[in-house]
């Protein structure tokens, strides 16, 4: 009875050692067999990842490329800028000497207007009858006072007494000049179209006055200015070919040496 229970025993073990087994069997994870050979599945993921690796590095230099650009980019519109602030800044120090000139004694070497103004009295009739009665004439003050305006740097307000003078008297003694000295102050300001406008009105308006050396000059300085090269170049030989005693020639002659 003893052995019965013993083989039993040894029948139930063996039982559920089978039972365990077969489960074992049934849920094992059937393994995948690929039908690649070994090498070739190597090779691939070599050549898988070489191409990871190259995509990358072809991203890394395209990123410095467009970087070496962007400096570059900045570099050349720092250069721009300085140019362009050295430029404004020769254009702020050439009206104030005109202007300093002008006031101090020596504006009929750089501006062609005499140290007392002369161009004041350029209508003999009108400066007659202002002396006999003692009153400057109201073009003449207008003038002077607009004037006086672009000397204290006021230029906005100058802007706006010339151009006002020129509405009440355009073909007045002063037209010529207010047009000059309107041509000046848009220079200053970069207004380069409406400074050949004004430097033109003098030129082709005005041709006996003593403003169109200095016109042609400045004309030539904005042709300069917009990349007009060659006619720049024409301007300023103009002024040294039928003015060359002024000192717009003297002027022009410098500017066409640089840019020759």
């Amino acid at each position: 009875m003893a052995k019965v229970n013993c083989l039993t025993t040894k029948a139930c073990l063996l039982g559920v050692a089978l039972i365990c087994g077969v489960s074992s069997t049934t849920y094992a994870e059937v393994p995948v067999v690929s039908s690649t050979p070994l090498g070739k599945q190597q090779g691939s993921q070599r050549g898988s990842s070489q191409n990871s690796t190259a995509g990358l590095l072809f991203q890394l230099e395209s990123l410095q490329q467009e970087v070496q650009t962007l400096r570059g980019l900045v570099e050349e519109q720092n250069y721009t800028i300085e140019r362009m602030r050295r430029e404004q800044k020769d254009r702020y120090l050439d009206l104030d000497r005109r202007i300093s000139q002008l006031s101090g004694g020596a504006a009929t070497q750089a501006t062609g207007l005499p140290t007392t103004n002369p161009d004041l009295n350029q209508n003999p009739s009108s400066n007659a009858s202002s002396q006999s009665d003692g009153q400057p004439s109201v073009e003449k003050q207008a003038y002077k006072d607009a004037f006086n305006l672009v000397r204290q740097k006021q230029y906005d307000k100058a802007k706006v007494a010339f151009t006002a003078l020129l509405k009440q008297f355009p073909q007045g003694s002063y037209a010529a000049n207010a047009h000059y000295w309107l041509g000046e102050i848009y220079f200053t300001s970069q207004a380069l179209d409406q400074a050949k406008t004004e430097f033109e009105q003098v030129i082709n308006q005005f041709p006996s006055s003593r403003k169109v050396p200095d016109a042609i000059y400045k004309l030539g300085r904005v042709l300069y200015q917009q990349g007009k090269t060659s006619q720049a170049k024409s301007m300023l030989s103009r002024v040294t070919k039928d003015y060359p005693n002024s000192s717009a020639a003297r002027l022009s002659s410098a500017l066409l040496q640089t840019i020759r």
